[in-house]
């Protein structure tokens, strides 16, 4: 279970910065049909919870880019571990878009660095949902792909060493018996020319000899 959990956040964080590019060209499409600049909020939320401050603003648009790399990367491997464990395709990319898409309208607006979700207006809701839907169907295909193409190349398993000594002690005793058996079976014949032999003396003689 620890080596199949392992390999699930491999290939979440695979899938996650796959995801991740994603969502950055859907953003980056409706900025630009918006006019809007990229938000500072993820550099702002890390400012304060880490009590840290960006010396400038180019310092704080780099930082809110490493945040969003990380942030994206990092819910790609809550995906792997989904897939690895079997849950995969819709059901399992509906499942992360509600995590997602429920932490993102949690998360912000309570670090105040977000106005509220009421404030934000449906039209912004549904576009963050779209977003988010593909960020999340960008995560599962490339999650759900690596799985089966991994699951393809597998190698046989080996047999457990406590089952090959069960086989070896097995064989062992099994070659000991047949030797003890194999004279009484050699002697076998002999003892049959030696029976016939006894009840051919025993017979008595025909009368007209």
């Amino acid at each position: 279970m620890l080596a199949r959990a392992a390999c699930g956040l491999g290939i979440g964080l695979v899938a996650g910065v796959v995801g991740t590019a994603a969502i950055t060209v859907s953003q980056l499409i409706a900025m630009r049909i918006q006019g809007r600049t990229p938000s500072r909020s993820p550099a702002k939320a890390v400012e304060k919870v880490f009590a840290i401050r960006a010396v400038d603003d180019p310092a704080e648009a780099r930082l809110a880019q490493w945040v969003h790399w990380g942030y994206g990367t990092s819910w790609g491997s809550v995906r792997g571990l989904m897939t690895v464990f079997g849950l995969r395709g819709p059901w399992a990319d509906t499942l992360h878009w509600g995590a997602v898409q429920g932490t993102a309208l949690v998360m912000l607006p309570g670090l105040k660095v977000a106005p509220p979700v009421r404030q934000w207006g449906a039209g912004e809701v549904v576009l963050e949902g779209v977003h988010h839907a593909v960020y999340v169907t960008a995560v599962g295909l490339t999650s759900d792909a690596l799985c089966r193409r991994l699951a393809a190349r597998e190698e046989p398993r080996r047999i457990p060493w406590s089952l090959l000594l069960g086989g070896a002690v097995a064989e062992s005793v099994r070659r000991r018996r047949a030797r003890r058996a194999a004279p009484a079976i050699a002697a076998l014949p002999e003892v049959a020319r030696t029976w016939s032999r006894t009840v051919a003396e025993r017979l008595p003689v025909g009368a007209g000899r």
